[in-house]
């Protein structure tokens, strides 16, 4: 059996900005590289190394599930020392090398009645037009934490560490019966 906890990158996990390389973003004092006349700030939750910490150290293989694409989201978490958490990121570039999970957990910013968790589930194996509503939304419910959108700054509104104890109990669910509800 696989089992997964999928974490998402911008908004969740780091909060990334662009802008134009000849602008006062070049004397920003985040993090930053370089892209072809664009300059690249960004920087991590102030709770998103201490999560990822937390589920390695409860043995969960993490990867990000991104609509940003997959070489990008790399670059980012090297540049903030996350990258050595996460076994895998998958995008719109690479979802299809995704193995389909037998249980898996989200931690997302986005809603779950957005377009983006609809991609994001069809590429975990799940297909809302497979479904009828309520089983959807019963669904969604039970794999996806819908987390505070991390915008930059110091405060961290709600630290990605309060949802362990609902990524544990839900993960522990799905091992136990060898699959979701």
């Amino acid at each position: 059996m696989h089992f997964r906890v999928f974490v998402d990158c911008d908004r969740t996990l780091v909060n990334t900005d662009l802008a134009f390389l000849l602008s006062p973003a070049l004397f920003d004092r985040r993090p930053k590289f370089f892209l072809p006349g664009k300059v690249v700030m960004t920087e991590a939750r102030p709770s998103a190394e201490a999560f990822l910490q937390a589920l390695k150290e409860h043995k969960f293989d993490i990867s990000i599930l991104t609509l940003g694409h997959s070489r990008f989201q790399s670059k980012v978490l090297k540049k903030l020392n996350l990258l050595q958490y996460v076994e895998g990121i998958y995008g719109p570039d690479n979802w299809q090398e995704l193995k389909r999970p037998d249980g898996f957990v989200l931690i997302d910013d986005m809603s779950a009645d957005s377009v983006g968790i609809a991609y994001k589930f069809r590429w975990l194996g799940r297909h809302r037009s497979l479904e009828n509503l309520d089983a959807w939304d019963d669904m969604v419910r039970f794999h996806l934490i819908q987390c505070e959108p991390f915008t930059g700054g110091k405060k961290d509104l709600l630290p990605l560490t309060e949802h362990l104890n609902d990524v544990k109990e839900r993960m522990a669910f799905q091992i136990e019966n060898g699959k979701a509800p």
